[in-house]
């Protein structure tokens, strides 16, 4: 198949990303709550499943919109119909909400019906018209469909629910090598991808600016975390993605579910805790775990996509680890003060920020008379041999 070209990102997508973190933040807020002092697990289960679908949604507009030939009447008309109905999907969850009801499994068909048919209405013989594309949204919107038939917390029903959730989100994955690679358009994905995760963090920002009103000292300081956050996320993106990589965009978009997951939560779980609704010990564990999840994911994300000249050594990994470690350590000490914890999280931020910076997005020039590390050395002695 010849290579298209990639459609320039325009305002209908800016609008797009923007009401869609809107979407998502609302899920985060309406199903994670908590219980006895802590995250309830449920809803973590329901915001992860949630969240899984509204990525999927987003994800293949992604798609769709860097691939598909533009035709701006019938993408304005499937625009305003998937936000309406992805709006409508967050009014019908709710707090403590027990299992899917038939309007959250109906609206989640018919988003993926209709998906499934603007792929094949406006894809005619381009790189969106693929088996890849259309088949798991059709799969996923029948299955969905059939789970209404089942009602209420009936265990069958969900089942059916999370099957049809779980098609459309890994069918494009799977089904990758039948994607040709020349349509990739990594820049454009990653470009849409970069806009989303930013505004993603503003609106974890916006979870807790109600106490920044008194300047109280926690929502500051998780204000200041956050932004160290968004700087280890833009330095990544900025000084070690390759833009130019013909690489395939779908781990980019996999791996990025998680990173918006955790963002959202991190901004839920420190609301919760300053609003007196989770001990300072378990929201001290949510918090390291989030940390750790984030990294991972950042990590992965730059080793996959990185570009020459970066240092991803193991060496370079073994920092992060040691001082993921120490602030673990730090916070079982302060873990019944929650302003103490939130320093010590700003810091390890802000050394981690500083070392990817550092030493492994600008590596010092190493010159021949200078002694090497162990690591080095071994590596050039096994080259020799």
């Amino acid at each position: 198949m010849a290579q298209s070209k990639a459609r320039p990102l325009g305002m209908s997508a800016v609008f797009y990303d923007i009401i869609f973190t809107f979407v998502i933040d609302r899920l985060a807020r309406s199903l994670l709550y908590a219980n006895r002092g802590t995250i309830d697990w449920r809803s973590c289960v329901s915001f992860g499943l949630m969240a899984l679908c509204s990525w999927t949604v987003w994800t293949y507009q992604v798609i769709y919109a860097s691939r598909a030939p533009a035709r701006p009447l019938l993408d304005s008309l499937y625009l305003a119909l998937n936000l309406f109905l992805s709006i409508y999907l967050t009014t019908t969850i709710g707090v403590w909400t027990v299992a899917p009801t038939i309007s959250t499994k109906l609206s989640t068909a018919l988003l993926f019906f209709s998906l499934a048919s603007q792929y094949w209405l406006n894809g005619r013989g381009s790189a969106v018209k693929q088996p890849a594309f259309i088949v798991p949204l059709l799969l996923g919107g029948v299955i969905a469909c059939f789970a209404t038939i089942v009602p209420g917390p009936a265990m069958g029903g969900q089942i059916l629910y999370v099957i049809g959730i779980l098609i459309p989100a890994g069918g494009p994955w799977l089904l990758r090598n039948r994607i040709p690679e020349t349509n990739s358009h990594f820049r454009a994905i990653s470009t849409r991808i970069t806009l989303f995760t930013v505004l993603l963090f503003a609106r974890s920002v916006m979870q807790v600016t109600d106490s920044l009103a008194n300047l109280e000292l926690q929502p500051v300081l998780f204000f200041v975390s956050t932004v160290l956050m968004l700087a280890s996320y833009l330095l990544v993106v900025e000084l070690g993605i390759d833009a130019h990589t013909k690489q395939s965009s779908m781990f980019a978009l996999l791996i990025h579910m998680p990173l918006m997951a955790t963002i959202l939560m991190m901004a839920n779980v420190t609301r919760l805790f300053i609003n007196g609704r989770i001990i300072p010990v378990n929201f001290a564990i949510w918090m390291i775990i989030l940390l750790a999840i984030y990294t991972v994911a950042l990590a992965l994300y730059l080793l996959v996509y990185q570009r020459d000249g970066l240092d991803t050594s193991l060496k370079r990994g073994r920092f992060f680890v040691i001082a993921l470690l120490c602030f673990t350590l730090y916070g079982v000490v302060t873990v019944n003060i929650g302003a103490l914890f939130l320093m010590g999280m700003c810091a390890y931020l802000f050394a981690c920020d500083l070392f990817l910076w550092q030493f492994v997005l600008n590596p010092p020039q190493v010159s021949d008379d200078e002694p090497q590390d162990e690591d080095d050395a071994n590596k050039n002695n096994h080259d020799s041999e």
